[in-house]
């Protein structure tokens, strides 16, 4: 969805609210990144194509917003956008107040320290939406806790996030979790865990904390409207 975008994360100049750090589309939607906090915002797809397409009835579109907080997290992380575009934008729609020019969008966005010894990375991959939790030596990876706020449900199906809204699904993959040691990255062993609407992460085998961690969920968003 994002193959054919040269970068991703679209900067924030005035044209969002001023709580939005930066803005990603996604299929029939958007992210917005917050501290500490990610906003998801879907429309039902489906039901905007009848509308263009001159056969729907009802122009009403159903949408659907829900946000992760990441729980006790440092309220001011050190934010870095990486990797910018060569071209810009320009926003002249709506109040004049809200304008903005020259607006560039980045390939990667970094919250760093966004709990103690641990960076949050943003980015695409092979067309899906990934984010990475790194680790230091110093880092307790008991403290990273995410709560969801605003779905319809939330579950764990074959180790995989399993994430329901009024428009859609989205699939959180089961977490790869891995080491780089002497060189050669060692898989560890990483699962979610789900009390009521948090979600955290579990190393059943524990890992080498002699040594940094990488947690790497990768993001999968349907393009149509229904649960599963």
């Amino acid at each position: 969805f994002l193959a054919n975008a040269q970068n991703t994360f679209i900067e924030n100049k005035g044209q969002f609210p001023k709580s939005v750090i930066s803005k990603t589309i996604l299929p029939s939607g958007a992210l917005y990144v917050e501290w500490a906090k990610l906003t998801y915002a879907f429309y039902n797809g489906k039901q905007l194509s009848d509308i263009h397409d001159g056969i729907a009835i009802n122009h009403n579109v159903d949408a659907h917003a829900y946000s992760v907080l990441f729980l006790d997290a440092n309220i001011n992380p050190i934010i870095e956008l990486e990797t910018e575009s060569s071209f810009f934008e320009n926003y002249y729609l709506g109040d004049k107040s809200s304008w903005a020019s020259s607006v560039k969008s980045y390939k990667i966005q970094v919250q760093k320290k966004i709990y103690q010894g641990v960076d949050l990375h943003l980015f695409v991959n092979d067309d899906k939406l990934k984010y990475e939790l790194y680790l230091d030596k110093s880092a307790n990876e008991k403290a990273i806790k995410l709560r969801y706020l605003g779905l319809n449900r939330i579950k764990i199906s074959n180790g995989n996030l399993v994430i329901n809204t009024s428009v859609n699904c989205i699939v959180e993959y089961r977490p790869y979790a891995y080491q780089i040691i002497d060189g050669i990255e060692v898989e560890v062993s990483c699962i979610y865990r789900l009390k009521s609407n948090i979600v955290s992460f579990d190393f059943p085998n524990n890992y080498n904390r002699n040594y940094p961690l990488v947690i790497d969920p990768v993001l999968e968003f349907s393009t149509y409207s229904g649960s599963t």
